[in-house]
């Protein structure tokens, strides 16, 4: 053996020996008690909470820096609910010995167990993972830690390049709301190459999210957040209880710039109604009270149709950019079919812009929009636009029971609205603008019962003056046109409908604050059909949206409907009766009401 050779051996021997001596004699110093010790008082510099570890601390050095710990948990907040913000069962840490020697902390993995996170906020919308000493500490320690860099170690080297979480789970309560609970069975995160590989098994109730994909490296990540741009690229399948999206794309991070985003997220195919429960049939909610009743105020139902909770718009991120949604086949809650959808929704600074929304029905389009200003503000801003034709009646209610019970009925809506608010409750009261719908001829079973909550559909089902049993309604036309100012509706005798027996106009108003109904329903008789019934004395709508409800006027007229098989229903609204003497009928009641398509959208 050369003289160079056994030098070299000698040398290596004695870097292993000194080495070894070296992790042998820390290894004295630092034990498991002054490690617990080292890391609760980090924590409450760093943080202001208490971190408390009750479970044993192991450690071992060699070939790298080995932590475990169990049963350790993180104070919460003061006002918070929970006593812990966090529990956990274990966590075991690896970390590279060599990078230390450079100041550099170099995690290569971290498996967690049997966390439980407890997030909330308070009723200033204030989070409980806000931690207020590490706020204070940054900006009064930043001339210190400037100074101080030579001879610590960097915060932000911190560096993990894989993860390992188990048995987890989330809960997020949002003042006033109930409290969410979200299971984290698994998710990983492993180091390949210069990328980091993504897989989740998230549950939510009944939804299971499955996660797969490749992103940017989470070393590289976290070595360069807060201190240099970086973009972070995202290329994932995301499955919804078996129904999988593509999501893809980029956000650039700069800590001297508002964050950029841009995803894609794509499906050939996607069934929302695999999330919902089934719907409960209008007719459940049809009733009649009797005409003592017919003229007092409803009392407030428990459940509104528009809700007072907050809409989430804080939840939008504080960035600028955009989102491309493409669907091929989108299935509704109530298994309508939406072709080719496709959404962009763009983020600038408080404005929220989804300028193109876009989907096919049978053979028609819908093309509109939604626009949100100032969404961080206490009532924010909204425009919504649109417009649909080309489709039918058969086409929108073929997933019902309503399927081969209506046939036909071409239709065509626009609306453009424009309101202000957080809530749905908020937006509705003060919604202003104006929408209209027509339909044309269909021909509806008399049987059919409407469960999708159309009011019209339901209407033209039940009407039938005849004494004689008939098969079905001869719809000839429908055409209801709704201004609303400062969320009311105003009927000026804008709805009309004509069938083969029947002209009917409604008249009246919906308050969307109160959700109060008061329309009164004014049919005409067709010659020589109605055997001579008045039935201008028959009905009128009120209630509330949420519990609309029937009244007869004049006992001596529910004899007569009940005689001639005359009801009304409608999508969970229905109908009382009133004197309408002074009325004019009108010959053409869809030509009055409807008003040029021009006139109700002028495009986007």
């Amino acid at each position: 053996m050369s003289k160079t050779i056994k030098i070299s051996l000698i040398v290596v021997a004695a870097i292993f020996t000194l080495v070894a001596v070296g992790i042998g004699y820390v290894s004295t110093l630092i034990s498991p008690e002054k490690l617990t010790q080292l890391l609760i008082s980090e924590v409450r510099d760093s943080t202001g909470r208490e971190l408390k570890i009750s479970g044993p601390v192991s450690l071992r050095f060699f070939p790298g820096i080995a932590v475990s710990a169990e049963q350790v948990s993180l104070s919460n907040a003061a006002w918070a609910n929970q006593k812990d913000m966090a529990r956990l069962e274990k966590i075991e840490l690896d970390i590279s010995l060599l990078p230390l020697l450079s100041r550099r902390i170099e995690v290569g993995s971290v498996a967690l167990s049997g966390l439980d996170l407890y997030l909330e906020t308070n009723s200033s919308g204030k989070g409980n993972w806000v931690m207020g000493s590490a706020e204070s500490s940054t900006a009064s320690n930043t001339t210190a830690s400037a100074s101080s860099d030579s001879t610590s170690v960097d915060g932000n080297a911190v560096l993990i390049e894989n993860v390992d979480l188990k048995r987890s789970r989330i809960y997020y309560r949002a003042s006033g709301a109930p409290e969410r609970v979200y299971g984290i069975p698994a998710l990983s995160l492993q180091k390949s190459g210069n990328q980091t590989l993504v897989g989740a098994d998230l549950k939510q109730g009944d939804l299971n999210i499955v996660l797969k994909g490749k992103m940017s490296s989470i070393r590289e990540v976290l070595s360069k957040m807060g201190k240099e741009p970086i973009d972070i690229r995202l290329d994932l399948e995301v499955a919804l209880s078996g129904k999988p999206l593509q999501l893809a794309g980029t956000v650039a991070l700069d800590p001297n710039k508002q964050s950029q985003f841009d995803f894609s997220l794509k499906a050939n195919a996607f069934d929302l109604s695999a999330f919902t429960g089934k719907t409960t049939s209008a007719a459940s909610a049809f009733h009649i009270i009797s005409p003592s009743f017919a003229n007092t105020k409803p009392a407030r139902s428990a459940e509104r149709l528009f809700s007072d909770t907050p809409l989430p718009l804080k939840l939008v991120p504080e960035a600028n950019g955009k989102l491309d949604i493409q669907i091929g086949q989108l299935v509704l809650p109530n298994k309508v079919v939406l072709n080719q959808f496709v959404a962009t929704a763009r983020i600038d600074r408080q404005q929220l812009d989804v300028p193109n929304v876009g989907f096919g029905l049978g053979k028609g389009r819908f093309d509109g929009s939604i626009a949100v200003r100032n969404i961080k503000a206490e009532l924010p801003a909204w425009v919504f636009k649109g417009q649909a034709k080309g489709f039918t009646l058969e086409q929108l209610l073929t997933s019902t029971n309503a399927k081969g019970k209506v046939t036909g009925g071409d239709m065509r809506t626009a609306f453009d609205l424009s309101s202000s608010g957080a809530s749905p409750h908020q937006i509705a009261s003060r919604l202003s603008g104006q929408s209209q719908i027509t339909i044309g001829n269909a021909r509806i079973a008399s049987g059919f019962l409407n469960q999708g909550g159309d009011a019209l559909i339901t209407i033209f089902d039940a009407i039938n003056p005849l004494s004689q049993k008939v098969s079905e309604t001869v719809l000839e036309c429908a055409t209801a046109y709704l201004p609303v100012k400062n969320g009311t509706v105003t009927i000026a005798n804008s709805i009309g409908i004509e069938t083969d027996r029947l002209n009917i106009t409604l008249a009246g108003s919906v308050n969307l604050n109160t959700e109060l109904i008061n329309v009164a329903i004014y049919p005409t008789e067709k010659s020589g059909l109605t055997l001579g019934v008045d039935l201008a004395n028959l009905v009128r709508l009120q209630g509330t949206l949420t519990n609309p409800q029937v009244g007869i006027n004049k006992e001596g007229v529910v004899n007569q409907a009940l005689s001639i098989g005359l009801g009304f229903l409608t999508g969970g609204a229905s109908i009382l009766a009133q004197n309408a003497e002074g009325i004019v009928n009108k010959a053409h009641p869809c030509r009055e009401a409807m008003r040029s398509w021009d006139s109700v959208y002028l495009g986007p």
